[in-house]
């Protein structure tokens, strides 16, 4: 049995908005302004983190590996998804997320550190600053607490 870690994250967070600015000051919101998401912070170590663009076209074919090279890329684009184990910093207020697995190969076996602060039933999380669409950027997310 894993050891229970009751914190301010810990708990199911809907998506509320995703941003992200670049170096000299450009916010722009990467999914777009219909966004959705989830992210499920397990007090025994693990979570799963999912966001979307709500406005992704369907495939023209039911066939999951049947889109075409444009819709594969829109959908793929507009999706983020990974999982695995965390560990956090209460004092800092820093989140370590250990990749497991993700949408991005890349990301797999990386571990990907997050700033966050709770506001009330909000948590307010912020990248350091990474490669997005070929610019350095910090990315801003709020989720609202469901659970």
């Amino acid at each position: 049995m894993s050891e229970v870690n009751i914190s301010p994250i810990t708990g199911i967070w809907k998506l509320v908005s995703i941003e992200s600015e670049t170096n000299d000051g450009v916010v722009t919101h990467p999914y777009g302004s219909d966004v959705s998401g989830i992210v499920i912070i397990d007090p025994t170590g693990f979570f799963s983190a999912h966001t979307m663009n709500m406005k992704r076209k369907p495939f023209k074919v039911a066939d999951p590996h049947g889109g075409t090279l444009e819709e594969t890329k829109e959908a793929f684009e507009g999706y983020t998804g990974y999982y695995g184990k965390y560990d956090i910093d209460e004092t800092e207020r820093v989140i370590v997320f250990h990749i497991e697995g993700a949408w991005l190969p890349n990301w797999i076996g990386t571990h990907q550190i997050r700033y966050y602060t709770p506001e009330e039933n909000r948590l307010i999380v912020q990248t350091a600053p990474m490669l997005f669409d070929g610019k350095n950027i910090i990315g801003k997310v709020i989720w609202e607490r469901v659970l």
